[in-house]
């Protein structure tokens, strides 16, 4: 089974996959986006509780900015490689739960150029609740590109023992290395610490 969005604008792209409110997901084994417009920046539960292996999101072109991607590719427990180094992410107001329970993912690549922005104390912060939880195959996180303040940094690697590398020198906020399971010799660059 597959979806083909070649060529297509999408409004709203929430549950693309099904698995929101109760119904049943869809277990597309590709999704095909290009040449895509989404002209919306709510990406909660973008493709959540999808079964799919292989997901190419370079074809995908934003006329809004991305403001929330929360649970965007929660339980796709069979993606090995998420690449959103094409998108620009300044805008991000959530990533609550965004790759949780991606048991399989092993790479995951955010975009380098764009950096995302969380005023120290302002109006608008990152909130990372539950994002990586669960990730059984990933080894590095790098959230180098994530500058200020983030929120619910207590539980945002609940449960993802396979991690090696960390990359978080630049949040203002503090991580609780215990609760998440962190092993602190692994963290490369960690600002603060309790």
């Amino acid at each position: 089974t597959y979806a083909d969005f070649s060529d297509m604008t999408l409004t709203s792209v929430n549950g693309m996959c099904g698995g929101v409110n109760n119904a049943s997901a869809i277990n597309f084994e590709t999704i095909i986006f290009k040449n895509t417009t989404i002209t919306t920046g709510n990406l909660n539960g973008f493709i959540k509780s999808c079964e799919i292996e292989n997901l190419d999101l370079s074809g995908i072109k934003f006329t809004a900015n991305i403001t929330d991607i929360s649970s965007a590719f929660l339980n796709c427990t069979k993606l090995k490689k998420i690449d959103l180094s094409t998108w620009d992410l300044r805008y991000l107001t959530s990533i609550r739960s965004c790759f949780a329970g991606c048991n399989a993912l092993e790479q995951l690549i955010l975009p380098e150029t764009h950096l995302i922005t969380c005023a120290e104390g302002g109006s608008k912060r990152l909130d990372i609740m539950y994002a990586f939880q669960n990730l059984k195959s990933l080894k590095k996180l790098d959230l180098s590109m994530v500058y200020g303040q983030a929120d619910g940094t207590y539980r945002y690697m609940e449960d993802s023992t396979s991690m090696e590398e960390y990359y978080f020198q630049n949040l203002t906020t503090y991580f609780l290395l215990s609760s998440s399971k962190l092993n602190s010799s692994t963290v490369l660059s960690l600002n603060k610490t309790l």
